[in-house]
């Protein structure tokens, strides 16, 4: 066999196990952070959720198999800005942790605790969606195109939802848009669409807080007067 041939053959073979290579190892802790991740890694991922859907971020304690599938993991996404505290100890000994929060401008509530809640404002989303992208591309440079390529399309239909929120809203009298939450989560989204967050049912900025009576008669009192 001639030079030409091996070296032809050679090449054929490295695109073949390039093509057959075991796809990229991810968890997203989040089922909404595993949404985006989705969106960005198409079927060039295996991903995997960590937080059952019925799960508190806040008060998230892993299993044995939660640890035994971080560690096996290639890339671990977290939502980032505080939002997985009971992960810290943990995420501190898994090799590649992406924050998707990064470069997000992040909202400080009272009490001088950061906001983690950016995926109410789609904006941030596309910021995640960004970041995803990024972190695949590095690890996985053969699908880097695709990677940026869906983060791409993704933003643009987050632009679209956007715009259309701000249509709806528009269609709200200013005295109108007016919250009261569960906690203190819509921070974002009321500060991109010009809602007020009056009251939480939950004190605090997290749900480990339980509101006492006198709380609770306080937040009725604020309901009446406003006629939420």
């Amino acid at each position: 066999m001639s030079f030409k041939a091996l070296l032809e053959a050679a090449i054929s073979l490295a695109l073949t196990l390039a093509g057959t290579a075991a796809p990229l190892q991810a968890v997203a802790t989040t089922s909404i952070l595993g949404d985006v991740v989705q969106q960005v890694a198409g079927e060039d991922v295996e991903l995997s959720v960590l937080f059952p859907p019925d799960s508190d971020p806040h008060t998230f304690e892993p299993t044995p198999q939660d640890v035994a599938l971080l560690s096996r993991a290639d890339v671990v996404f977290v939502c980032g800005a505080g939002l997985e505290a009971t992960l810290e100890p943990i995420l501190s000994s898994v090799g590649d942790v992406v924050e998707a929060s990064w470069g997000v401008e992040l909202r400080v509530f009272e009490d001088g605790r950061v906001d983690p809640h950016v995926w109410l404002d789609p904006n941030n989303v596309a910021v995640w969606a960004d970041n995803v992208a990024a972190a695949l591309a590095k690890l996985d440079p053969c699908h880097a195109d695709d990677y940026r390529g869906r983060a791409a399309a993704y933003r643009r239909k987050l632009e679209e939802l956007d715009a259309w929120i701000r249509r709806e809203v528009e269609k709200i009298p200013e005295e109108g848009r007016i919250l009261v939450v569960d906690h203190l989560a819509f921070g974002y989204f009321a500060a991109r669409y010009g809602f007020r967050q009056a009251a939480a049912i939950l004190p605090g900025s997290s749900t480990l807080a339980e509101p006492s009576a006198r709380e609770l008669a306080e937040l009725e009192g604020i309901i009446r007067k406003l006629s939420v």
